[in-house]
């Protein structure tokens, strides 16, 4: 088990961990961001699976958030505002009059500080801290976030995110890495195969707010089985909720699979057989993006340039605009509580 900084000269810092195994996972100090995830491919070599960028300053404020900790909020409030108790907190809106991922200065995009570095036994771990002040955005409270990462020899990354605050505030972590495990980005995302333990999914509306919550049989988000993202794409090319977001772009409903410590989620390319599997107890929905609004304007590791549907993203946290749905059960901070949300990435090769 390996921990070493790699120097980047005027660029952020990364740190790769490296397990017995041959796998590889490179952390960066920008939007304490997953930016490589690199699996044996055979012959002594690694291929890497994580969209990553050629040009790590991309990683300061790119549009496809690519592997970054999305906070303080992760996903569209609605109207930009929400209420806690009796009072109403306007937002800084960043999306067609939404406020996405926390608004514009977001965790997603400051530089986080290391506070700790090791290898211990089977593990490597990585923690890093930031802090968003009152009313950035329209937020209320001091906010201290923290994010570890653990690789041990099993091949699970595992990601801790915690947070403080000295108000009442809203909180919903996660972490915004794409997938491709083919390991060639040539070669569409959509030819993975995903299966969810998702026995419904939320509609959304013409802003890509959801909106409520549709059972999965017999739509083009039921997965429960394990499916080509492509083939059902092709296979319901009317339906409207494909057609808005080019593919998929919605919440999975996974609270029974996590209360069991199920596996929430799985994608696989079935070619190579590499793949991952996850698993969170404190995850109440997986939102999965498909990559359809990915344009061609990021030149990518390999020299290849993003397109639609180049990789797909798997973002396990609480239902997006939970705090304007109270029947979706947001997260709400209180001072004398600690959040915590743990996400395991177990990959397969």
């Amino acid at each position: 088990m390996k921990l070493t900084r790699i120097e980047k000269k005027g660029h952020s810092a990364v740190y790769q961990m490296e397990n017995d195994r041959g796998m590889a996972v490179q952390i960066g100090t920008m939007g304490a961001s997953i930016q490589r995830v690199e699996l044996p491919s055979g012959g002594g070599k690694r291929v890497n699976v994580c969209l990553n960028f050629a040009d790590p300053a991309a990683y300061t404020g790119n549009d496809l958030y690519a592997g970054a900790t999305i906070g303080p909020v992760a996903g569209r409030i609605a109207g930009s505002r929400f209420t806690i108790g009796n009072k109403i907190y306007p937002l800084s809106p960043n999306e067609n009059g939404t406020c996405l991922h926390g608004g514009r200065v977001n965790l997603s995009f400051i530089e986080w500080m290391v506070v700790q570095a090791f290898v211990k036994k089977e593990e490597a771990v990585l923690g890093l801290m930031a802090v968003l002040p009152e009313d950035l955005e329209g937020f209320p409270g001091n906010r201290i976030f923290s994010a570890t990462y653990t690789l041990n020899e099993e091949n699970r990354l595992t990601v801790v995110y915690g947070a403080k605050t000295d108000r009442e505030t809203y909180v919903d972590m996660t972490n915004h890495a794409y997938f491709n495990f083919s390991g060639d980005f040539h070669v569409s995302g959509r030819n993975q195969q995903l299966k969810l333990a998702a026995p419904a999914y939320m509609v959304s509306d013409e802003k890509n707010l959801p909106v409520g919550l549709r059972t999965v049989e017999g739509t083009p988000f039921d997965y429960r089985e394990g499916r080509v993202i492509r083939e059902v794409m092709e296979a319901y090319p009317q339906d409207e909720q494909v057609r808005k977001v080019g593919g998929v772009d919605h919440a999975f409903d996974v609270r029974e699979a996590a209360a069991a410590g199920a596996v929430l989620a799985e994608l696989t390319d079935p070619k190579s057989g590499r793949g991952v599997r996850i698993r969170s107890k404190t995850g109440r929905c997986m939102v999965v993006y498909a990559g359809g609004s990915i344009g061609d304007t990021w030149k990518l590791d390999g020299d290849v340039m993003s397109y639609a549907g180049c990789a797909v993203a798997l973002e396990c946290q609480s239902f997006p605009n939970a705090v304007n749905m109270p029947q979706m059960e947001p997260r709400i901070l209180h001072p004398e509580d600690h959040y915590r949300h743990q996400i395991e990435y177990e990959f397969v090769f």
